[in-house]
């Protein structure tokens, strides 16, 4: 994701959160694990109403991939 100047608001988030989540998820961890299998990146694309609650679709989506509300929130263990 790039925040380039111009970017759609919803891109720049997202750029954010790739950036400053990883207290949260360890986005560079798991990229550096599937790098391994020499994957070919394809862009998702998510759509929501013009007027949806992005917060709450981010919480959706962190829920959905982390296995669930409750381990999607506790802290990474070092």
């Amino acid at each position: 994701m790039e925040a380039r100047r111009g970017a759609r608001l919803s891109t720049q988030l997202g750029a954010l959160v790739y950036r400053h989540g990883g207290q949260f998820y360890n986005f560079e961890g798991l990229r550096a694990f599937k790098e391994k299998f020499d994957p070919e990146w394809q862009p998702i694309y998510v759509a929501v109403p013009p007027r949806a609650n992005l917060v709450a679709v981010a919480a959706d989506l962190v829920a959905l991939i982390g296995g669930g509300v409750t381990k999607s929130l506790k802290t990474r263990q070092d």
